[in-house]
């Protein structure tokens, strides 16, 4: 298991509030008022400056701690070093641990101490099943200008400044998703340590990773041993796929360029908070959004596509189609092994033997010659969705022998103001497709109504009040 540890100052509050009191280089190093560590809080790019006494005092300090035994062996020295001895106690799983320090000097000087507290020799308070602390500064502070695959020290995390600590929240997500990526379900967070600002949103990172989060909030309480570790567990919530998928392009780079076009829509993800009140740039919680509903749009058909099958099938259902029957779904199997086809699976839908083609609206005509319909959002990730699986249609009834097919129509829904022709090269790729076949193609779109509080589509009596179909061709 992996505990990734945010890292704080608690090392220096507690020294300082206990034998620093009476340490005069300790005094001078940390707490004085005009020159020490504390008050100026360095970026950790003056890690090594020795014209503002940085590398004289960092030094006193770690010095200082280390040569007072009293303090330096108790496992109390700081709440990271506690919560991770709490952590570890509760099973014999074996663990490491990876500290994240601030963009500070102080925070990766804590960091530095917390990793040797642990891995020095004859320390009778280390876990046995705690096999080891990762740390790593930057090779250089000078060389230390973006995030990059850095993945200890999180650049520009700091509070005294807004802008640098709103980019620094950035990185911390991005680091976040990189370890919990690499280390799946066998991460924990510990978020006893470092700025309380950031527990909010690293909370709701851990919970739709479904990651165990803990922490040990009454850190004055260390020293009596009666801070109790906590464990926030997994909530049943996450990200509405639908909304997801219809406002996913406007939070892309190339999105964000244009959304101040649409003011309807820039202020629906604002009163989200998802783009900042005064840039066009994502907040934190937008990037988490983004992160983490991309893969999940991509893979998944979400509440609000299934209810727009149903608002398209009963627009079908108003227009003149003739002596077209509409029927609602229907499931067509492809057995690969032999190239045949059913309504039911023969391989215990086995992947690698069948799929399935979940026909979102079938029109019928009498002679029994199909159309198929499938509804999408207006959108990339709808658009390129439709395009895959037109591909793998046509694929079936190329290999298969499927003879009933003679028409695929695609049925887009679209917000307000939004203009389909902004995805035209994927239009025109997918009419493409159909040269040369006797299956035609036809594209239609609908615009749907927003409920401006919820920033979601109105799904009831959408063709009553107004919407149609309206056909868009190629465009060369």
């Amino acid at each position: 298991m992996k505990i990734i540890t945010t890292v704080g100052t608690s090392i220096f509050e507690n020294f300082s509030l206990g034998l620093g009191k009476k340490n005069d280089t300790f005094k001078l190093a940390y707490t004085h008022d005009e020159v020490g560590l504390k008050k100026k809080d360095f970026a950790y790019k003056e890690w090594n400056n020795t014209s503002n006494s940085v590398t004289q005092y960092r030094e006193d300090i770690k010095t200082t701690i280390k040569q007072n035994n009293q303090f330096w062996n108790s496992p109390n020295a700081s709440a990271e070093i506690r919560s991770i001895i709490e952590i570890c106690k509760q099973d014999e799983a074996e663990y490491e641990v990876h500290l994240l320090a601030t963009d500070t000097v102080l925070s990766v000087l804590a960091a530095e101490l917390i990793c040797e507290w642990f891995e020095r020799e004859g320390n009778q308070e280390k876990p046995e099943n705690l096999k080891a602390c990762h740390f790593q500064k930057p090779v250089t502070p000078e060389q230390f200008s973006q995030q990059g695959e850095e993945l200890y020290v999180i650049k520009g995390l700091r509070v005294n400044k807004k802008d640098t600590f709103e980019k620094g929240f950035m990185n911390l997500v991005d680091v976040l998703n990189k370890l919990i990526e690499k280390y799946k379900h066998n991460t924990i967070l510990n978020i006893t340590g470092g700025y309380k600002a950031i527990v909010p949103i690293v909370t709701l990172l851990g919970q739709l990773h479904e990651v165990s989060l803990k922490y040990m909030y009454k850190e004055n309480e260390l020293q009596t041993g009666e801070s109790p570790l906590l464990e926030v567990g997994n909530l049943p919530f996450g990200f509405d796929l639908g909304f997801a998928e219809m406002y996913f392009d406007f939070l892309t780079k190339e999105g964000l360029k244009e959304i101040g076009q649409m003011p309807e829509i820039l202020q629906i993800l604002k009163k989200r908070g998802l783009i900042q009140q005064e840039k066009y740039k994502l907040t934190p919680l937008g990037q988490i959004f983004r992160d983490f509903v991309q893969p999940k749009v991509d893979a998944k058909k979400s509440d609000l596509g299934m209810f727009m099958e149903m608002v398209a099938f009963e627009g079908l259902l108003e227009c003149k189609t003739g002596d077209l029957t509409i029927k609602h779904g229907r499931k067509i199997w492809w057995h690969f092994s032999d190239n045949s086809w059913s309504t039911q699976p023969k391989f215990g839908k086995d992947a690698k033997k069948e799929r399935v083609f979940d026909v979102d609206i079938l029109l019928k005509e009498k002679e029994g010659n199909e159309i198929w319909c499938e509804v999408k959002s207006c959108s990339s990730k709808g658009l390129n969705k439709a395009k895959r699986q037109i591909e793998n249609i046509l694929e079936f009834v190329e290999k298969a022998s499927y003879p009933n097919l003679k028409g695929i129509r695609l049925l887009v829904y679209r917000l307000p103001k939004v203009e389909i022709t902004k995805y035209q090269k994927i239009i025109n790729q997918m009419y493409t497709l159909f040269k040369g076949k006797d299956i035609a193609f036809n594209l239609y779109q609908f615009e749907l109504p927003i409920n401006e509080s919820t920033g979601l589509p109105i799904t009831k009596k959408v063709f009553d009040n107004g919407a149609k179909f309206e056909k868009v061709d190629v465009n060369d």
